[in-house]
C-alpha cells in the first residue's frame, strides 16, 4: 500500500485518533489508529475503501450521508481517496491554534483555507465549539477559485466557566465543487499557555471520602500564587484552597469530600484564580471511584 509513497502529513481527529496521509502521485493512501475501537464519521470520497494490516477490505459504512472510519490499535488503512477533497481539508487552519485564559473579552483570529479542486468551489463552513465559547460569525460562506486561499476574520469569546486546556474545533463544511460534498473535520485549540496548566484525579479512599488531586504545574521561572474553588454539585458547598509561592514544577493539593460514593459519576468544577494577576485555570472534573 505504502511502496513508493511519500508522507504528506496528518489529519485531524477525535477521540485521540492519529492519522498519517500518504501520497503517489495523485493517489492518497491515510493511515488510522487509536488506543481503542473508535467510529470517526467523516468523508473521503466516494471511491474510498478500508483496508486491513493483512489486505483484508471492506467498504466503508454509510450514516447520515456520511462514511465511517471503524478504528483501533491496529493501523487500519483507507485508499481511494478524493485528492482535491483532501489536500482541501489538510489546508483548513486557524489563524491561532491558542487563546489567552481571558474571558468575556473577544479574541482576534482567523480561519485559512486553499483549495485544491481544478474548479472554483463555493459554500458555507460552520464552527461548532465547546458552549462556553462564543465565535463571531458562527457561519461563514466562502468563494474559492482553483488553488486560491481563503482568509476570513472572526472573534472568539470565551465565558466566565470555559475550560482551559486543549479543546476540540470541529468545523461542518457544505461545498459545492463538481458536486455537492457535505464533510466535518476538526481542529485542536489550546485555551490559556501550555507552559501552566492544571488536572485533576479522583478517588475514593478507605473512609469514603472523594479524594480531588489538584495538580498545577508551572513550567515557568515565574512565583505564582491562585485562590483555588472545587464546585460540587448543589446542594453541597464549593471548597477552597490556597497555592503560594508556587514556582517551577507541580504543586499537588487534595481536597477530600464526605460520602464520596453519592458523587461518583458527577461533574465537578474546578477553578484556580491567579492572585495579583490575569490567568484563569477551569477545569470540568467527572467524578471516579
Amino acid at each position: 500500500l505504502l511502496a513508493g509513497a511519500e508522507p504528506l502529513g496528518n489529519l485531524q481527529l477525535p477521540a485521540n485518533c492519529r492519522t498519517e496521509v500518504f501520497e503517489r502521485g495523485q493517489e492518497m493512501v491515510m493511515a488510522v489508529w487509536s488506543d481503542r475501537p473508535t467510529r470517526v464519521p467523516m468523508f473521503l470520497g466516494d471511491d474510498a475503501r478500508q483496508i486491513d494490516l493483512w489486505g483484508r477490505e471492506r467498504p466503508l459504512t454509510l450514516e447520515n450521508g456520511m462514511q465511517v472510519l471503524e478504528v483501533g490499535p491496529a493501523p487500519m488503512f483507507f485508499t481511494g481517496i478524493d485528492a482535491a477533497l483532501m489536500r482541501t481539508q489538510m489546508s483548513v487552519q486557524f489563524e491561532h491554534a491558542t487563546l489567552a485564559s481571558q474571558f468575556l473579552k473577544p479574541q482576534p483570529n482567523g480561519l485559512k483555507l486553499t483549495s485544491y479542486f481544478p474548479q472554483s468551489i463555493r459554500g458555507q463552513v460552520r464552527i461548532v465549539v465547546p458552549e462556553t465559547w462564543r465565535p463571531s460569525p458562527k457561519d461563514i460562506p466562502f468563494k474559492v477559485a482553483p488553488a486560491e486561499t481563503m482568509y476570513q476574520q472572526l472573534e472568539i469569546t470565551l465565558q466566565p466557566n470555559a475550560t482551559t486546556g486543549r479543546q476540540l474545533v470541529r468545523l461542518d463544511f457544505d461545498l459545492t465543487a463538481d458536486r455537492r460534498y457535505q464533510f466535518s473535520i476538526y481542529r485542536k485549540m489550546e485555551v490559556g499557555l501550555s507552559d501552566i496548566f492544571a488536572e485533576a484525579f479522583t478517588r475514593l479512599n478507605e473512609r469514603g471520602e472523594l479524594e480531588v488531586e489538584q495538580r498545577i504545574t508551572n513550567e515557568t521561572d515565574q512565583v505564582l500564587s491562585f485562590k483555588c474553588y472545587l464546585y460540587l454539585p448543589p446542594p453541597r458547598k464549593r471548597m477552597m484552597m490556597h497555592v503560594e509561592d508556587h514556582g517551577r514544577g507541580v504543586d499537588l493539593k487534595t481536597y477530600r469530600i464526605y460520602n464520596g460514593e453519592e458523587l461518583i459519576g458527577k461533574s465537578l468544577f474546578l477553578r484556580a484564580e491567579e492572585i495579583n494577576g490575569t490567568r484563569i485555570l477551569n477545569l470540568d472534573v467527572t467524578a471516579q471511584p
